[in-house]
């Protein structure tokens, strides 16, 4: 099984445009995380067929089909940036390994910096409209920096090798996690993104249970090491993060409303729907 890692570096004058407005220094620099794998219950935004084609895609074939819609999510993050006034920077957008609810796919991480108040705001909007577009129950904004208003302040583990043998890469990342949901009796609210540039295994896994959450993790790590006589270590980091998660229940708002609530103008227009019916036109292409 091989997941595949892709980097995507934005147009130059995109760049220089951003540079060009930016309203004053970096104030944080975030990520924000997507799959464009829609939620099993967007019935009313995809069908019941177009979901049933995602669900039987392997772990192993899901770099590939998430390959496909990179430039549609650039086209967003372009719409959105320079509209923030040079508040919001996109640097570029990297294809991981990621986990949610037990299961593992690969996401995708846009990196970006925000140099404003105006910032932050964009930068939600634009997670909201990729939400929508792809019909995703959530996706996940994550900056480090100064604390912003609103968001909720936890701390991130990023598990990395410190031993004489390697152990991270991505068959191991998923069995990572499949042990980490183990000792938390159960995937609730159990996520992970796993970085193949850097090797590093990323989770928010003590998010529920605080500092208890974070020893059951290293506790986990140190019980990996004994087992294989030492001959296999980890490091563990805490990173004090900000997060904040746009979200639509597809259940009870069919149509991906809720995602108005975090924009500004709080409402699905006409260029976000189609940028919708670009999605399915890119998703029937792929599997027909």
């Amino acid at each position: 099984m091989k997941i595949f890692f892709l980097l995507i570096t934005f147009p130059a004058w995109i760049l220089a445009n951003a540079n060009s407005q930016e309203t004053g220094d970096v104030m944080s620099t975030c990520e924000l995380m997507y799959s464009a794998h829609p939620h099993n219950k967007a019935i009313g935004a995809l069908g019941a067929e177009r979901l049933e084609r995602i669900r039987a895609l392997d772990v192993s074939e899901t770099a590939d089909y998430s390959r496909h819609f990179l430039q549609l999510t650039e086209n967003i993050s372009q719409n959105v940036s320079m509209g923030s006034e040079g508040g919001l920077l996109i640097i570029g957008q990297d294809l991981v390994l990621g986990g949610y609810a037990g299961t593992s796919t690969t996401t995708a991480v846009i990196r970006t910096t925000v140099h404003s108040r105006e910032g932050y705001k964009a930068l939600l909007k634009l997670a909201s409209h990729i939400g929508f577009v792809y019909a995703q129950d959530s996706t996940l904004v994550i900056c480090e920096g100064r604390a912003v208003p609103h968001w909720r302040g936890v701390v991130s583990l990023e598990i990395t090798d410190a031993g004489e043998e390697s152990f991270l890469n991505e068959g191991n990342a998923i069995r990572l996690y499949g042990l980490i949901v183990g000792a938390f009796n159960g995937p609730e609210n159990i996520g992970y993104t796993y970085y193949p540039d850097r090797r590093i295994f990323s989770t928010l896994a003590g998010l529920s249970r605080g500092e208890q959450g974070r020893t059951i993790v290293k506790d986990l790590t140190s019980w990996l090491s004994t087992l294989s006589n030492d001959d296999i270590q980890f490091k563990v980091d805490e990173r004090p993060v900000w997060i904040f998660y746009p979200h639509n229940n597809w259940e009870v708002n069919p149509d991906g409303e809720n995602y108005a609530t975090f924009m500004a103008d709080q409402q699905i227009n006409s260029g976000l729907l189609d940028r919708r019916k670009q999605f399915l036109q890119l998703f029937d292409r792929y599997f027909n």
